[in-house]
């Protein structure tokens, strides 16, 4: 189960990338036309989570270390985030905000190797855990990216 998980936490942000990237032929730098993928991505990335904890709390093997439902806990979080970033996008477009759209795709990038990395070593496969501090790194990134953005983009009415 937790190699599925890991499959799923790497494919699924690949998957979103490239259909981003050839539905903009270009590298995908447009929010609003990248807030569909992340929007679905998210979705399928909640559902695997979901799955993962089920699979933990009634009967699966045992984890060990807590490192599946760490990995769980943080795609559940950043699978949020991103549906949150697909609706700010899709409803209230701002073509060309970098902010955003570099945002997303750390959170992507982050969720595919730190989340990916950690369930693939629950299953002995130990080939992509060097990845992990550099979705560490790119989850936090994503984080300074969507506060930028947020700053630039709600902006409160001028006081009369």
């Amino acid at each position: 189960m937790y190699w599925m998980a890991g499959i799923v936490c790497i494919v699924v942000p690949l998957a979103c990338f490239a259909a981003a990237a050839v539905d903009q032929r270009r590298f995908p730098l447009d929010p609003a036309r990248n807030a569909r993928y992340w929007g679905a991505g998210a979705a399928l990335l909640g559902l695997m989570a979901v799955a993962v904890d089920a699979y933990i709390t009634h009967g699966g093997l045992p984890p060990t270390g807590g490192t599946p439902a760490i990995a769980s806990g943080y795609v559940k979080l950043h699978a949020t985030v991103l549906v949150g970033l697909a609706i700010l996008c899709g409803l209230q477009p701002a073509h060309g905000d970098r902010a955003a759209t570099l945002s997303g795709w750390l959170f992507c990038f982050g969720i595919m190797t730190f989340c990916g990395a950690l369930f693939l070593r629950t299953a002995g496969l130990y080939s992509l855990v060097g990845l992990a501090p550099l979705g560490g790194v790119s989850l936090m990134l994503g984080w300074l990216a969507l506060a930028f953005a947020l700053y630039r983009r709600l902006r409160l009415p001028a006081v009369s």
